[in-house]
């Protein structure tokens, strides 16, 4: 895949990274660059590296403009000051920095005897890494009034034409490389146990129930009463009000399902697992309870619809969760944890239809000693 620049601001960093902590301290804390983006239509790049010529291996101080120059990096001075005071101003740039490759056609040369260059067109967008020792970054307007009105032999050099830019939280951007090794970093470092299903990063939540059933019921470095806890640490705005409580519930072994759904005691429908799922055993686990087992079973169920029929409706979902015997209420809390959203105003209604119908002919088809 293709380099690309995430910007920070939009990472949503609970639901994607599964950490609670300031991006910009975790990006420091991991030793992950911070670039920031060049104007462009604006400003242009001069920068000082080393390169080989030919065939040696010594390397040779160059210096000039680039005008591919895209991104360029933070040192951890400027991001730590970004931390502490949500801006830092900047007017130079080392180590490595990306550009987004283009040729030229030199059509001409200049009075002054620069070349005038013809862009070609990009056929395909990508990103390149270039190094440099130093650059700053000059507008393109004072540039090209300098040289319009100084002969080539008395321009200044363009570090004196060098601008100085405010830097904030809003301009960072990290190489959706580093991205995937960061959100990798963070599960590593609370991960317990092997999840072996791929819409972990999708529905962290699951991913995090899951590894707290290890700790609890399997290697028991947790208490009942210290699971919720635990998972509002790992995604606080995944697990938050009673949806959090729930989904506590499910991480034990044993669940109470006294009270079910409409109808009296329903237990789920482990048994049935079989009759929906190719490999049932893939889902099993000794640490895990039959709840959270019905959850992964349906997570995995649902991103397979969706790759099916992308605009199938929540609706599906929560049919599925319900006929597993989890009541409507746990149905709307799980719908959330694997959806991302809950249920619509309009989706709901749709949903309660369907689960009182539901209701309905099952106990018409109850023997009358069974019925309430």
């Amino acid at each position: 895949m293709s380099e690309r620049m995430i910007r920070i601001v939009d990472v949503d960093w609970l639901q994607d990274v599964g950490c609670a902590e300031n991006p910009i301290g975790l990006l420091l804390s991991s030793g992950i660059p911070a670039y920031i983006k060049v104007r462009r239509d604006r400003e242009i790049v001069y920068r000082h590296h080393r390169a080989p010529i030919g065939q040696g291996d010594d390397l040779l101080p160059f210096a000039g403009f680039l005008e591919e120059a895209a991104f360029l990096p933070l040192d951890d001075a400027a991001l730590a000051e970004i931390a502490v005071s949500r801006s830092c101003h900047v007017s130079s740039f080392s180590g490595a920095g990306f550009q987004i490759p283009r040729t030229y056609e030199v059509t001409d040369q200049t009075r002054g005897g620069y070349s005038i260059r013809k862009p070609l067109r990009i056929e395909a967008a990508d990103l390149a890494r270039f190094e440099l020792d130093r650059a700053v970054i000059v507008n393109k307007r004072e540039l090209e009034r300098v040289r319009a009105t100084i002969l080539p032999m008395n321009v200044p050099s363009p570090e004196q034409l060098a601008v100085q830019i405010e830097v904030g939280e809003s301009d960072l951007y990290v190489t959706s490389t580093d991205f995937k090794a960061l959100k990798q970093r963070v599960r590593q470092d609370h991960e317990v146990a092997d999840y072996p299903f791929d819409h972990s990063e999708r529905m962290p939540g699951i991913y995090w129930m899951f590894q707290a059933a290890c700790l609890l019921n399997d290697k028991q470095l947790i208490g009942k009463v210290e699971v919720l806890d635990w998972l509002r640490t790992k995604c606080v705005e995944v697990f938050s009000g009673k949806r959090g409580g729930f989904a506590a519930k499910l991480v034990p072994k044993e669940l109470d399902r006294a009270k079910g759904r409409g109808g009296g005691p329903r237990p789920f429908k482990i048994g049935d697992l079989k009759n929906w799922v190719e490999n049932p055993e893939k889902f099993t686990y000794p640490f895990v309870g039959d709840g959270l087992t019905l959850v992964m079973a349906v997570a995995e169920w649902w991103t397979e619809r969706q790759e099916e029929e992308p605009n199938v409706s929540r609706v599906a979902l929560a049919r599925k969760l319900y006929e597993q015997n989890f009541n409507q209420v746990e149905t709307n809390y799980l719908v959330r944890l694997i959806a991302g959203v809950q249920l619509s105003k309009d989706e709901k209604v749709l949903f309660d239809d369907w689960a009182s119908e539901k209701d309905r002919k099952e106990a018409l088809r109850k023997p009358l000693a069974e019925r309430d």
